[in-house]
């Protein structure tokens, strides 16, 4: 065998690619000084024409040099003079720019030869012609002597391009030369070089695939491993010990919820992840490996995740030990077992909740072997069968009632033929002789073929539930007894709007009866026609909301009848709204009624307002006199006279106002109202009021520029019922203070007193119709009872608001909020 095939493989190939290498390192420096040369060839190509064309500028020079000076002889012309010296300056310039170009020594040689005769030839020609006079020419210089001058220069020009080509004609053929043996060379070189690259990939490619081959098993060992590992939730790890340091598979990290990758740690960087009550543990069980007290580790612990979750993991390892028995290295793997953990740990508890489940509820298991005809009480039967007597406690079978056995009996036997669960009420006497009533469930337990083997279940004492399921039912009777007896139609949906409950008055109303109306849908019981009409106060009530209504709805002998609707909405233990009540009372009569009243009061007023209108001016009259004079007394009494007749002409108006509101026939003349003004000019209007009582008024904060769009009248109505209430109920040289303030897109008026407050009883009705807080004949500040329910009236019907803020012994502030008005965009 050749020395060379006994070389190593990557021996062989770092040879023949050295080989190869220097055999291309070569043909690149031959390369380089070939181009080098065929550079410096190329340079004196470059510079031959430069020569020439160098040569030929002098040239055309000298003509124009003599052209010029013989002209000048001729003419005289001191332009042809200039023309000359600047063409024989051009000369000596371009021959000094010819010698930096020429290289050889002997061609600046012939330069200079050039330079002498060149420069004698200018000089001839600018020697002064003495003689010479304007118009005559002058001396010429001889042509002969031009001629051998001009032979002698061109033939230093020729000799010069002679020269400049024979080096150029030697650079081309070096050039040449080197080329053909740089050719000769790379074809040599590059068959060599492509000769060992094709045995190099030979050699390389057989190589190649015997190790692709190799990868390719190992990879697929691996593969193997890792389907194996990834399936079993497992990690693959090695500990090198002496090194202590622990190499980790894949699954490590994405067990951990990381991306999968392996990695090398150190073992106290796992030890950090053991959660801190397994620490111990698994400490000892290390140390266990180590001092060799342990063959194998085995352990189960936590670990955290990256998320600081915690995974339960199954830690295995097989020591591999050196020959003095110390170990070298512990190989295992990690497997995630938090499911088979949580499953047992859903089983203790759920064996706890069990036992917790059934002491609370008072019940007690079961299981009765009826192949063998054996009941065993598995724990504390007691608490269902009494005190265990000396014998035990007898079988259920003899513990039934005897008026319940036949069911009992009938009932299991059901059971066992169909298979379905086991499910009965009885009563059970228990050994104190204290009879309970009992439920019992159980589930039927059969063998492959279908027999069955056993029941097991539980029961569960129930004779408060059954004692209260009696006690309920008494309730419901006398509950329908009594809501049959109320003249009213009473009834309960649930929050799915379905009829749970109604009194025989509602159907005998519907004309149906009650049992044929429980579990209908309230659209489907009233009909289309009405249920949109209550739509809206049902949802209401189902949001948690008491509604009350009235409405109209027709009878079925004809005719209609006026109601009065409550919706009481009902909430199971934690606040949520299982459904309403509804009580509908029959005010067909009272509407009737109040329709009279109404008629009534409005006839009455009418005819009132005129004769007390007449009487109210003729008692102004006598007061001023026109009568003639009048003694005090009878001034007096004409004065009392003119103060009722005032009060009965406000009355009479509010009750008017009152009538129109509840008709729905008052209506507003809406404008744009500067409320600080219409404030002032109230308050102007009502000082004298406020004198008589001993009170003043004064405006206490301003709202300058404050615009609101209302009925400028009505407004100024209530504003002045506000400041008369308060001045009524203002101690003497109080003062009652007026206050206007913005609240964002609106504007509160208030109206404060220092009087003793409104009592808690009074609050609730103080808006209502004739409502006042002292009704007595002798009341302090007199009135009807009405301003204030006017005054609501009216600011509601402004779009706005009105409340009050009171303390008993500490005053009371009346208010009003309307919306500001603005100027609308675009307006001039």
């Amino acid at each position: 065998m050749p020395a060379f095939l006994r070389f190593s493989l990557g021996t062989r190939v770092t040879l023949a690619l050295s080989i190869g290498l220097g055999i291309l390192l070569v043909i690149g420096v031959f390369g380089f000084y070939s181009a080098g040369e065929f550079l410096k060839t190329r340079e004196e190509v470059r510079r031959l024409l430069l020569v020439r064309e160098n040569l030929e500028v002098l040239r055309r020079d000298m003509e124009r040099a003599e052209s010029a000076q013989i002209r000048y002889r001729y003419t005289g012309d001191p332009a042809d003079q200039l023309a000359y010296g600047g063409s024989a300056q051009r000369v000596l310039r371009e021959i000094a720019n010819l010698r930096t170009v020429l290289a050889a020594p002997d061609q600046k040689g012939r330069l200079d030869q050039f330079k002498q005769i060149a420069q004698a030839r200018l000089d001839a020609l600018a020697e002064p012609l003495p003689g010479r006079g304007a118009g005559s020419a002058g001396a010429v210089p001889s042509p002969g002597r031009q001629s051998a001058a001009d032979r002698k220069m061109q033939g230093i020009a020729n000799a010069i391009a002679e020269r400049e080509r024979q080096m150029t004609a030697e650079s081309e053929d070096r050039v040449e030369n080197l080329v053909a043996l740089l050719l000769t060379l790379a074809v040599w070189g590059g068959a060599m070089a492509v000769a060992l690259l094709i045995w190099t990939v030979f050699v390389i490619n057989r190589y190649d695939r015997g190790r692709r081959r190799v990868e390719r098993d190992l990879a697929n060992a691996r593969q193997r491993l890792d389907y194996a590992l990834e399936g079993s939730k497992s990690a693959a790890w090695d500990w090198d010990v002496p090194r202590n340091e622990v190499y980790l598979s894949a699954g490590w990290l994405q067990m951990l919820g990381a991306p999968a990758q392996e990695t090398t740690v150190a073992p106290a960087v796992l030890f950090d992840l053991v959660h801190p009550e397994d620490a111990g543990r698994v400490q000892s069980a290390i140390k266990g490996v180590l001092n060799g007290s342990t063959a194998d580790y085995s352990e189960e612990h936590r670990v955290r995740r990256v998320d600081d979750s915690w995974i339960w993991i199954l830690s295995r390892g097989k020591v591999v030990q050196r020959g003095g028995g110390s170990p070298l290295r512990i190989t295992g793997t990690n497997h995630d077992v938090t499911e088979r953990k949580s499953i047992e740990l859903m089983l203790q508890e759920h064996d706890l909740r069990l036992q917790l489940a059934l002491a609370t509820a008072g019940m007690v298991r079961w299981d009765w072997n009826l192949a063998q005809d054996e009941f065993v009480w598995p724990e504390d039967p007691w608490r269902l069968a009494g005190p265990a007597p000396p014998g035990g406690h007898a079988g259920l079978q003899d513990m039934v009632h005897p008026e319940d056995l036949l069911h009992f009996l009938r009932t299991l036997n059901e059971a066992a033929e169909t298979g379905e669960p086991y499910k009965d009420e009885y009563r059970l006497t228990r050994t104190d002789g204290r009879i309970v009533w009992v439920s019992a469930r159980g589930y039927i337990v059969r063998d492959a073929d279908g027999s069955v083997l056993r029941v097991i279940g539980v029961a569960q004492d129930v004779s408060d539930i059954k004692q209260a399921e009696q006690a309920l039912r008494a309730s419901e009777r006398e509950l329908r007894l009594i809501t049959d007896a109320v003249p009213a139609f009473i009834s309960y949906a649930d929050s799915g709007e379905i009829l749970r409950f109604c009194n025989k008055a509602l159907a005998t109303f519907v004309g149906a009866q009650a049992q044929d109306l429980i579990g209908r849908a309230l659209r489907h019981l009233y009909g289309e026609d009405v249920y949109p009409v209550l739509q809206p106060y049902v949802r209401r009530a189902l949001a948690g909301e008491k509604v009350q209504f009235q409405r109209s709805q027709a009878k079925r002998e004809g005719g209609t009848i006026d109601l009065d609707a409550t919706y009481i909405p009902r909430r199971g233990a934690l606040g949520e709204v299982e459904g309403f009540y509804a009580l509908l009372t029959d005010i067909t009569e009272l509407k009737r009624l109040d329709r009279m009243k109404s008629e009534f009061v409005s006839t009455v007023s009418h005819e009132l307002r005129t004769p007390l209108t007449s009487i109210r001016g003729s008692l102004g009259i006598l007061s001023g006199g026109v009568a003639g004079p009048l003694s005090e007394k009878v001034r007096g009494f004409i004065e009392i006279a003119k103060d009722n007749c005032e009060r009965l002409i406000r009355l009479i108006n509010d009750i008017l106002d009152m009538e129109k509101i509840e008709s729905g026939k008052m209506s507003f003349q809406l404008q744009v109202v500067d409320l600080m003004q219409l404030v002032e000019q109230t308050v102007e209007a009502n000082e004298g009021y406020a004198a008589q009582h001993q009170v003043r008024l004064q405006i206490v904060s301003t709202r300058p520029g404050a615009k609101v769009q209302a009925d400028r009248d009505r407004l100024a109505q209530v504003l002045t019922n506000l400041i008369s209430n308060a001045c009524k109920f203002s101690p003497a040289h109080g003062s009652v203070d007026i206050s206007v303030s913005a609240q964002g897109e609106r504007c509160r008026v208030g109206v404060v007193d220092r009087g003793p407050g409104i009592s808690d009883a009074f609050r609730q009705r103080i808006f209502q119709k004739f409502s006042q807080e002292d009704s007595t004949d002798m009341r302090q500040g007199g009135g009807t009872g009405l301003g204030l329910s006017i005054s609501k009236a009216i600011v509601e019907g402004l779009g706005g608001e009105i409340g009050f803020e009171t303390g008993l012994n500490q005053g009371s502030t009346f208010y009003f909020i309307l919306p500001l008005w603005h100027e609308p965009r675009g307006a001039a």
